[in-house]
C-alpha cells in the first residue's frame, strides 16, 4: 500500500473519531447560540413555503400545449388569508405559480402585487387559514449593526422539497 493511501487512510480515521465524539458531544449538550438558532429555524420554518413557476407554450404542429418548468424559489406565509410573500424575480413571467407549504401541499396561486425594483411579490393561495403559518413580525426600530440576521426563507425552503 503505497503511502498515499496509508495518510488517506488515517486522515479518515482520525476525522472520524474527532467528528464522531464532536457530534455526540453537540447532541448531548449545545451550546447557547447554537440552540437560540435551533429555536428559530423551528418557530420560522412552518412559514416558509416553495415556489414553482411555469409557463404554458402551444406546439403549432401539434396543437398540444405544454407546460415549461422556468424556475422555483422560495417565500413565506404573510397571513392566514393566504398572502405570500416572495422576490419578482421568482414569478417574473409565469403563466402558472405553485406554492407548496411546509407541509408539502401544493396550492395555485395568483399574482396580486409587484414592486420590479424592490424585487418584492405578493401572491394569493386559497388555503384553510389552519394550513397558513405566518411568519411573526417584527420591527426593526431597535436593530443594531452587527446583529445577526438569518436568510431563512433560502435555506428552509430546501428542506420541503
Amino acid at each position: 500500500m503505497n503511502n498515499f493511501i496509508k495518510n488517506l487512510i488515517s486522515i479518515g480515521i482520525v476525522c472520524f473519531l474527532f467528528l464522531g465524539s464532536q457530534s455526540l458531544c453537540h447532541a448531548i449538550q449545545l451550546q447557547t447560540e447554537e440552540q437560540s438558532t435551533i429555536d428559530v429555524f423551528e418557530k420560522i420554518s412552518p412559514s416558509v413555503v416553495f415556489i414553482k413557476n411555469a409557463s404554458i407554450q402551444l406546439d403549432l404542429f401539434s396543437m398540444d400545449v405544454y407546460e415549461i418548468p422556468q424556475g422555483a424559489g422560495s417565500g413565506f406565509v404573510w397571513d392566514t388569508d393566504g398572502h405570500i410573500v416572495t422576490n419578482f424575480h421568482v414569478v417574473y413571467q409565469a403563466d402558472k405559480i405553485e406554492v407548496i407549504l411546509s407541509d408539502q401541499e401544493p396550492y395555485l396561486a395568483k399574482i396580486i402585487g409587484i414592486s420590479p425594483d424592490y424585487d418584492l411579490a405578493v401572491l394569493k393561495i386559497n388555503a384553510s387559514p389552519e394550513m397558513l403559518k405566518s411568519i411573526p413580525v417584527g420591527s426593526s426600530n431597535g436593530l443594531k449593526v452587527g446583529q445577526k440576521a438569518f436568510p431563512l426563507v433560502i435555506l428552509l425552503a430546501w428542506t420541503i422539497l
